[in-house]
């Protein structure tokens, strides 16, 4: 039973990101969304960092309990081109990961 609702709050996320993806760019959202589901605290930092950066907050506010458990910050850290450069340049590691925790 967790698992079956583990895989529906997953497919509900995904539908969630490519809704954003029509009005947001493509190809980070995947990658962001990739690595909110790593092990790796670090790439999951990064991905929720670049999620920060790009989101406007009224829909920022409303999707980060869902994605981190708790209210969404109100500052973002870092603008949205360093946030995106991170999140590009962890591409490689976020997919090495899943792999990992595929083959588990």
């Amino acid at each position: 039973m967790d698992q079956l609702l583990k895989d529906r709050a997953n497919l509900s996320l995904a539908h969630v990101f490519r809704l954003l993806s029509l009005f947001l760019e493509r190809e980070p959202l995947k990658i962001a969304l990739q690595g909110l589901h790593t092990d790796d605290l670090q790439l999951r930092g990064t991905a929720l960092e670049y999620l920060e950066s790009v989101l406007p907050v009224e829909i920022r506010e409303r999707l980060w309990p869902f994605l981190e458990g708790r209210k969404a910050p109100k500052a973002v850290a870092r603008p949205n081109k360093d946030a995106l450069s991170e999140l590009l340049r962890s591409r490689l590691s976020i997919e090495t990961n899943l792999a990992g925790l595929k083959k588990r």
